[in-house]
């Protein structure tokens, strides 16, 4: 964050985000990449989009591709799951026919857990 006070002692301040680098080197629990990333791989991100209405978007698609990204699973948004957290009750209670739940078990099965 930089903060900048004015001589009339009025203000302004900025917010900054790291470099997409550091974010990903974070999310792949990795303290440094590669020295030669075009031979060396270090680590990979996968992605999973949540709350998709009809269908994965274009773009976002086309951004998973143009990044070499590994996409998991794009769950579906689904009306009951409000019902659900409000009682307190786990996504697990969500019926069989659930899309959420269909997304969930997606994952589970790729990891093999």
């Amino acid at each position: 964050m930089v903060i900048t006070v004015y001589a009339d002692r009025s203000f302004s301040f900025e917010t900054k985000t790291p470099p997409a680098s550091v974010l990903l080197k974070k999310a792949a629990k990795i303290a440094k990449g590669s020295d030669d990333p075009k031979r060396t791989k270090v680590g990979k991100v996968s992605m999973v989009v949540n709350r998709v209405k009809n269908g994965l978007p274009q773009e976002i698609g086309k951004a998973v591709e143009d990044f070499g990204l590994d996409l998991i699973a794009a769950i579906p948004e689904d009306p009951n799951l409000s019902n659900l957290e409000i009682q307190g009750k786990p996504i697990i209670e969500l019926p069989e026919d659930s899309p959420l739940k269909k997304g969930v078990q997606e994952i589970i099965t790729k990891f093999g857990l």
